[in-house]
């Protein structure tokens, strides 16, 4: 018989047995990668719960950006004017020259007759300065017109305290060869710091027309008696505006409180410039309400057929020293266009409902357009019937509102 070389044994092979070390080593490693697992998870969450976050901060941020937008006591809502105008200002020091630059207006109402869109163009002017009126082309059929049209004003360092740049959106109506007014933009052009920033571009809201031929002053007393009264006495008006070419006017002054009802009138004092009154009267305004409510004085031509302005005084009464009182005069000017004549008082109330609102918005994410994801350039409208037809317009780019 051959040879046999075999390495098979007929005794049974015990099984491996692995140490306690050995064990307890792998344990360790299984141990080990449950945390890294457990580990990336938690921070996955956290990226979630951080990026959830930050979105609905931002969604948050364009919420009041809206509400602010929509609250009637923030702006004047006028249903005739509506739309914005870019525009870009530098002062040259060297040459004592107000250069401006007409960049561009945007949501433009249409012509109110034709019903059309509008085909405006801008008109540039300085007040009081008696200088020439200038304006830009024509942009047809535009409710979003480009213009980046330059124009120079010679106007003096000194003047720039008291001047007045005035901007007006008209439409030229080529079919009945009319003008109508779109709306008008008025800076002050002492509210500007031209060395603090040499070129300054901003939008402004179109508002109705305002009249700055106003003139004259209104010569007020006001008083406090504890516990609550509150003593407003008219002296007198000086130079007051002409409105028919051949009298003086007849001049009245209307007392009021926003937020109160009962409105003073003074005596009329016709044909007379200059007119005197010497008359008091009384609200009943606790002193913690003070800082919270302010006068508004009308004076009025009654002579006129339609009441003609002459123009408006508010007085801010959160200054007002109890003890001694006050009395000065005061300039008048037209402030019918700006924001609302409303106290402070019920702009507080108003606030703390928009407030309230507003946090239940955010706590429901609601509404659903604000609280997702934004990308590209979206434009936002919402109109609020219980803000008066108050109308806020957000703009967009990959969620960040521009303006």
């Amino acid at each position: 018989m051959g040879n046999w070389n075999s390495t098979e044994s007929s005794q049974p092979v015990a099984p491996k047995v692995l140490s306690r070390k050995t064990s307890i080593k792998k344990s360790g490693k299984d141990l080990n990668f449950l945390a890294k697992v457990k580990r990336a998870e938690d921070a996955r969450k956290e990226a979630i719960a951080a990026r959830t976050h930050d979105s609905n901060k931002e969604n948050q941020q364009l919420l009041k950006k809206i509400f602010k937008r929509l609250d009637p006591c923030v702006s004047k809502v006028d249903a005739e004017v509506r739309g914005e105008m870019q525009v870009s200002l530098k002062y040259d020091f060297n040459n004592s020259s107000l250069l401006v630059n007409v960049i561009k207006c945007r949501d433009l109402g249409r012509n109110s007759i034709t019903g059309k869109t509008a085909e405006p163009f801008v008109t540039i002017s300085l007040h009081p300065n008696e200088g020439e009126t200038k304006r830009t082309s024509v942009s047809p059929n535009a409710q979003n017109p480009i213009f980046n049209e330059k124009f120079s004003f010679p106007l003096e360092e000194l003047s720039l305290t008291d001047s007045l740049l005035v901007l007006k959106v008209v439409d030229h109506d080529l079919v009945n060869d009319e003008i109508e007014f779109l709306g008008e933009v008025i800076v002050n052009l002492r509210d500007i710091n031209f060395l603090k920033t040499p070129v300054h571009t901003a939008w402004y809201t179109l508002q109705a027309e305002t009249d700055l031929d106003i003139t004259g002053e209104l010569d007020v007393e006001l008083n406090y008696s504890l516990p609550h009264t509150l003593s407003i006495t008219i002296h007198q008006a000086a130079n007051l505006k002409q409105t028919h070419p051949q009298r003086p006017p007849s001049a009245v002054v209307k007392v009021g409180l926003p937020g109160m009802e009962k409105v003073h009138v003074t005596e009329v004092k016709p044909d007379d410039a200059n007119p005197s009154w010497s008359e008091t009267f009384t609200y009943e305004v606790p002193q913690e309400e003070l800082e919270m409510r302010y006068i508004v004085l009308t004076v009025i031509d009654q002579s006129s057929p339609d009441d003609a302005l002459l123009g408006h005084v508010v007085i801010d009464l959160d200054n007002l020293d109890v003890e001694h009182g006050y009395r000065g005069s005061f300039p008048l000017a037209d402030m019918s266009h700006t924001d609302r004549l409303r106290s402070r008082w019920f702009q507080t109330t108003q606030a703390q409902e928009f407030r309230e609102a507003l946090w239940a918005h955010s706590f429901f994410n609601y509404p659903n357009i604000l609280f997702q994801n934004h990308t590209g350039r979206k434009v936002i409208q919402l109109t609020c019937d219980k803000a008066g037809g108050s109308q806020a317009t957000l703009r967009l780019n990959n969620g960040i509102p521009t303006v």
